[in-house]
Order: C-alpha cells, then sequence, then structure tokens
C-alpha cells in the first residue's frame, strides 16, 4: 500500500490514505493522582480477541513494555515482559527503580477496576485460579530475595529491567481496551469513542477525533498484535477496507 498526501489550503485540511483499525473502549487513568475522576472508564460487553485467559495476560504484560524485547538473561528462557505478570511488584515499589509514582504499584492504586474484557486489572493480576500452568510460569530465580513487606529488594537485572521499562511506557499513557477486543496504549488526551487509525506512510497506529467533516490528530499509539505490518494482509483479504480522510 503506497501513501499519498493532498493539501487543502482554503480549509487548512489534509488529506491522506488510512485504514479505520478501531474505536477506544476503556482507558485507564494516565497517573495515579490524574484529576479526572472519569479515570478509570470502562466499556462492559467487549471479548478478548487474544482467546484464552492466559494469552489475554500475555498480551497485557506486551502492551506495558510496548513490544520491547526483553530477554531475561542467565538460566531462565522468560522473556522479560514475563516477569511483569508476577504480583509483588504490583503491590510494591522496587528498590533501584525511580518511579516518582508512576510505578506499578501506583498503576495499580488508581487503576485495579480498570475492565480488561471480561475481568479487572486486579483480577488479571492477582487471580491466578483456572488459569492453565504455561500462563503462570514460576519466576522465582529471577525475583531475587524480599527483606520488606513495602519494598522489594535485590530484585535482579532482568526484573528490574523490565518494570524500569513498563515505568517508563505507562508514564502518562492511557492502557486502552478496543471495542474489537485489542490491548494498546493511547495519549492522556485519549477519550472513549475515539478512532484508531492506520495512516498509510506512518509507522505506528493513530488516534483520530472525529469533528464531523475531517479529524483532529490526537496522537501515536500502540496496540498489541498491529504493530508489524499485519495491516497490509488484512486490507489484501478485504477485511478493513482504505478509505480517504481528511485531517485538520
Amino acid at each position: 500500500m503506497s501513501a499519498s498526501v493532498r493539501f487543502d489550503h482554503r480549509q487548512c485540511h489534509m488529506s491522506v490514505h488510512a485504514v479505520l483499525l478501531d474505536e477506544v473502549a476503556s482507558l485507564s487513568a494516565f497517573h495515579r493522582y490524574e484529576d479526572d475522576q472519569r479515570y478509570p472508564s470502562n466499556r462492559a460487553g467487549i471479548a478478548s480477541a487474544y482467546g484464552s485467559p492466559g494469552a489475554t495476560r500475555d498480551a497485557f504484560g506486551r502492551t506495558i513494555t510496548a513490544g520491547t524485547n526483553l530477554m531475561c538473561d542467565g538460566e531462565t528462557a522468560l522473556e522479560g515482559h514475563t516477569l511483569l505478570l508476577e504480583p509483588r511488584q504490583w503491590r510494591d515499589d522496587m528498590a533501584g527503580v525511580k518511579t516518582r509514582t508512576l510505578g506499578l504499584a501506583d498503576f495499580m492504586k488508581r487503576n485495579k477496576y480498570l475492565l480488561l474484557f471480561d475481568q479487572t486489572l486486579e483480577d488479571l493480576i492477582f487471580r491466578t485460579a483456572g488459569l492453565a500452568a504455561d500462563s503462570w510460569p514460576s519466576v522465582s530465580r529471577v525475583l531475587g530475595r524480599w527483606k520488606s513487606n513495602s519494598r522489594i529488594y535485590n530484585p535482579g537485572k532482568a526484573y528490574r529491567d523490565a518494570v524500569s521499562c513498563a515505568v517508563n511506557v505507562l508514564a502518562w499513557r492511557r492502557v486502552i481496551t478496543t471495542a474489537k477486543g485489542y490491548l494498546g496504549l493511547a495519549p492522556a488526551a485519549t477519550e472513549a469513542g475515539h478512532k484508531i487509525f492506520i495512516i498509510l506512510g506512518c509507522d505506528s497506529p493513530i488516534v483520530l477525533q472525529n469533528r464531523g467533516n475531517h479529524y483532529r490528530v490526537v496522537g501515536e499509539c500502540y496496540v498489541q498484535g498491529f504493530m508489524n505490518g499485519e495491516i497490509d494482509e488484512i486490507v489484501r483479504k478485504g477485511h478493513l477496507t482504505v478509505t480517504a480522510i481528511d485531517l485538520a
């Protein structure tokens, strides 16, 4: 698919070709102390596109690292995002990781009732009953040892790197679910009902606000499952179509 752009200087519009991928449904607060009490904002009745509870948990771990390839070193073969599904760091701060109220425990305190399809964030992290054994791997060898009930000490480099990555990725962004059942990250200005487009020529999906005869750009976003060119095959098969839209 080739990109093309046309400018309308009279209306100050830019016409581009894009694919309407999805719509924003549920959104987290972007900070523990965000003033807007609408967040977390939930939309019920959406099934996970990832299938099983274990696959959804894995997709969540990948989402909060924005797909960063974090590989644990040493004897374990676990990928780094898997460490983020271990509950401890969602309760306690970690020594050696500067969070400034942007840590995972802070995120949980504000967003524990964020609806991620058929369960809350709190359930996804802390409730493990019923999951297949391979969806809850043992990470004891890389977690280090605990010395406090309120802080994680000596966590190990792989664990610390994974948490640091997630803290940086989540800072000032919202975790979202979409109407079609995907997980993602979006700018703080994103609201429910905003559209997610893939604009031809752009590296990342874009959140747009419909303003009637044109769209306003909210910002780039991350959608787990659509960051590596998957949209080309979907369009080729006719499941989605390329249309012209105006940005202003």
